[in-house]
């Protein structure tokens, strides 16, 4: 799968995939995933919304850049302990 519909369910129809050939309607929203997976550093997983129409337009988008979540951790660690 790389992306789905939006609404009240987790993963609503269109299922963007090689399987899925729906028709995409016009005003639909959609959620495209990007899942990158390493051995060692385990999965990361983004998703970006998308109105479709007659100009699509990104209504969300994850940033791309990439950060050690133990080095931010440690920072707001130590930004805390410093105003205490």
């Amino acid at each position: 799968m790389i992306g789905h519909g939006v609404g009240l369910e987790v993963n609503e129809p269109p299922i963007l995939s090689s399987y899925d050939l729906s028709e995409i309607p016009e005003n639909c929203v959609l959620a495209l995933d990007m899942h990158m997976m390493d051995e060692k550093a385990g999965v990361v997983k983004l998703e970006d919304m998308v109105l479709i129409g007659k100009k699509n337009q990104f209504l969300t988008r994850s940033p791309r850049k990439l950060f050690e979540i133990e080095s931010l951790l440690s920072k707001l660690v130590g930004h805390f302990q410093k105003r205490r």
